[in-house]
């Protein structure tokens, strides 16, 4: 599914189908995936977020 997006604007992604590509596109397994994502609310995001809160969950903090 895609999403319309301006110029600048990252594509937003089911969290679902990040977690189900998850070894391809964050380099972590879906338990991985799962732990960081515990009691998460949100349904999309882009995979700018999604990494950002799998680095924060492993410790990999900017």
């Amino acid at each position: 599914m895609k999403f319309k997006t301006t110029p600048g604007q990252e594509q937003k992604f089911k969290v679902a189908k990040l977690r189900e590509n998850s070894v391809q596109l964050f380099g972590v397994t879906t338990s991985t995936f799962d732990g960081a994502f515990y009691g998460n609310k949100k349904t999309e995001m882009t995979k700018k977020e999604a990494r950002a809160i799998l680095d924060k969950w492993l410790g990999k903090e900017c």
